[in-house]
């Protein structure tokens, strides 16, 4: 990861279903419902950015949402709050300190079966070196 700083500018739609409800007389009676058009919020965050920055590096993913709708004077207003999770990835090199072993001995007996040791992988001289000898 670099230790560049970049703005993202996140944006949510979303379609509400509004319900009114009639708690003075009936509990829980539903008066009348309908779904808003799509609403959209959107939002600037700061991440620290790789250097090969695509629209694939980054994801958000929001897990969890709250919304209210308001009401005053014939105007409905819908507050939205959203619990998320923004991730920006990259690609990261990592060194192993390693020695090349063999695999033990196996003594023990296995009937009739015959017993081949697994070639060893090919090996990576930049990443583990073999001592000289």
């Amino acid at each position: 990861m670099s230790d560049t700083i970049g703005r993202l500018v996140l944006s949510k739609t979303a379609v509400v279903l509004v319900q009114f409800f009639n708690t003075s007389v009936t509990p829980n009676e539903l008066l009348c419902q309908y779904e808003t058009g799509q609403l959209v919020t959107t939002e600037r965050a700061c991440v620290c950015l790789p250097v090969e920055f695509t629209a694939d590096n980054v994801s958000c993913e929001v897990f969890q949402s709250n919304v209210e709708v308001l009401s005053s004077e014939g105007i409905l207003t819908v507050v939205a709050d959203f619990c998320q999770l923004v991730s920006v990835e990259d690609f990261v090199h990592l060194e192993i300190m390693a020695k090349y072993c063999t695999p033990r001995d196996n003594d023990i007996p296995c009937g009739s079966i015959t017993r081949e040791l697994p070639t060893p992988p090919q090996q990576c001289p930049d990443i583990f070196p073999r001592p000289q000898a």
